[in-house]
């Protein structure tokens, strides 16, 4: 937030020193052309002209300096509070209620509420509500103020339409700073939705619904909600196999093993690997190989049951995320993944030839969101090793279990 607010200070720096300096040259402009007058003001009933003017220069110049303070601080520091950009408002507002005393006739002080708004707007839209709200006290005080200073020169206030001009007033501005607000916290939503989505995860969507009056924000958020969609699906989804990505089956990972630590239910993973596909893509070319690899995605979808989640890790490797999966119904469904794989006929290949794949698998109770690693661990072992037993078959990791270690009879499932 503090990069923030050094962004904001150092524009508005530089827009306020333009805006101030431009005002006191058509000012000046004015008072050469005979235009300008101070007649009627709070500051006309007690001063000279020239003591007005002296007072005016010095005001300017000392909100030139305070801007120029604050721009170098901000960029030199390269950081900057909450405080400082309240600040820099309160500078604003007092600028312009003691142009309101120099130069505004009694009588019309409304002016300086109508300018203000604009201040108030700022507040809004680059600090927030809290930021609004503090500037629109501190208008309404000095609005007061300037009030109880023209009644002190002498001035009959009707003290009952100026106290319910200051109420139409904050009625009005914070009854737009609610509407507006709301519009912002939506927006907020919306962008720390987009970021959410740039980082890959599109788990959760823009509620519209709590919009009972549809507006630009809205339609916003349902665009989002059909982009984020379309978008997950081709961020978290393998183009050849059409089943998840490494990356889409991480996030489905870590939200199953989420919910199994919350439901102490177990996990099952498989992993699942063609059986000398190396020979596929020798023989026949990557051409056919993709065919192939496509086919299998599609098989393995078709067997997995509805909730289990298939993912396309690289090359010809696939897992498979069992939600509230003992080992045996796990060990069911490599069994007949494997099986489906060997019935399988394959696109380009030869009547012949035989796909076959291994698979290992592990099921465990979850009871940490870090076993991500070692179930992924457990069921690449337990594949490893029905790659050395023969191939074609399943193999259920045991404890005791290692990479390149032997394989007892009761670990191996033939398929």
């Amino acid at each position: 937030m503090s990069a923030t607010n050094v962004g904001t200070l150092l524009w508005q720096s530089r827009t306020r020193i333009v805006v101030v300096v431009l005002i006191v040259i058509v000012w000046i402009m004015l008072r050469f052309r005979g235009s300008e007058s101070t007649a009627g003001s709070i500051a006309h009933a007690v001063l000279e002209p020239s003591t007005i003017l002296y007072i005016a220069l010095g005001g300017v110049v000392a909100y030139l300096l305070a801007t120029v303070a604050v721009y170098v601080y901000a960029r030199r520091r390269k950081k900057a509070g909450a405080g400082l950009v309240i600040a820099a408002l309160v500078m604003d507002v007092a600028l312009l209620f003691l142009a309101t005393v120099l130069t505004t006739p009694i009588g019309y002080f409304e002016r300086a509420l109508l300018i203000s708004i604009f201040v108030l707007q700022f507040a809004l839209l680059y600090r927030g509500m809290t930021t609004a709200v503090v500037t629109g006290v501190v208008v309404s005080a000095m609005y007061a103020g300037l009030l109880l200073l023209a009644s002190r020169v002498g001035y009959d206030l009707q003290w009952n339409q100026e106290i319910w001009t200051l109420i139409l007033f904050l009625a009005a501005v914070f009854g737009m700073l609610a509407l507006q607000g709301n519009a912002s916290r939506r927006l907020e939503h919306l962008a720390f939705l987009f970021e959410r989505m740039q980082s890959g995860d599109f788990s959760e969507r823009y509620d519209e619904r709590r919009d009972r009056q549809p507006d630009t924000v809205t339609y916003v958020g349902r665009a989002y909600n059909r982009m984020r969609i379309r978008l997950a699906h081709i961020v978290h989804t393998d183009p050849l196999s059409g089943c998840l990505n490494r990356r889409g089956f991480e996030e489905e990972f870590s939200r199953q093993l989420a919910r199994s630590v919350r439901s102490r239910e177990p996990l099952a993973v498989i992993a699942l690997d063609l059986d000398f596909f190396k020979q596929v893509n020798d023989s026949y070319g990557h051409l056919v190989g993709d065919e192939v690899l496509r086919e299998l995605g599609e098989l393995l979808r078709t067997e997995a049951r509805a909730g289990d989640v298939v993912g396309r890790l690289g090359g010809e490797e696939f897992g498979v995320l069992l939600p509230n999966t003992d080992e045996e119904g796990a060990v069911q469904l490599a069994t007949r993944l494997v099986d489906a794989v060997r019935k399988r006929r394959f696109s380009g290949l030869e009547r012949s030839h035989t796909l076959t794949a291994s698979a290992g698998v592990v099921s465990d109770i979850v009871t940490s969101e870090a076993m991500a690693e070692d179930l992924r661990g457990r069921a690449d072992e337990a594949l490893y090793a029905a790659k050395r037993s023969g191939r074609d078959r399943v193999v259920s990791w045991s404890l005791g279990m290692a990479r390149g270690g032997l394989i007892s009879a009761t670990d191996t499932i033939p398929a």
